[in-house]
């Protein structure tokens, strides 16, 4: 599983939300959710599709150290995310 971007977006009695994007095994998923919450996942036909909406999003995210993930990560991120490569993805494009 390679992370290539995850952003956190904060702003103060609003929101603490993170969105990101990752490749596994030729897999291109986002995923997004509240910090430590539970995540939605959406998977990409290409990592160009992906890329340019990462693109979009940091508008408003912030890019956080990929390094310093699992402070933002729910602890069951790995499990949600082998449910979403198995088909459980909620969306598709």
């Amino acid at each position: 599983m390679e992370i290539k971007f995850i952003g956190h977006c904060f702003k103060e009695d609003k929101n603490d939300k993170i969105w990101g994007y990752l490749v596994h095994n030729g897999t291109i998923l986002s995923f997004w959710g509240r910090r430590k919450g539970s995540m939605s996942y959406k998977q990409y036909e290409t990592e160009y599709d992906a890329r340019t909406q990462s693109y979009k999003k940091q508008r408003e995210y912030r890019p956080i150290d990929i390094n310093n993930s699992a402070k933002y990560l729910p602890d069951d991120f790995e499990s949600g995310l082998l449910m979403a490569i198995l088909g459980n993805v909620k969306f598709r494009i």
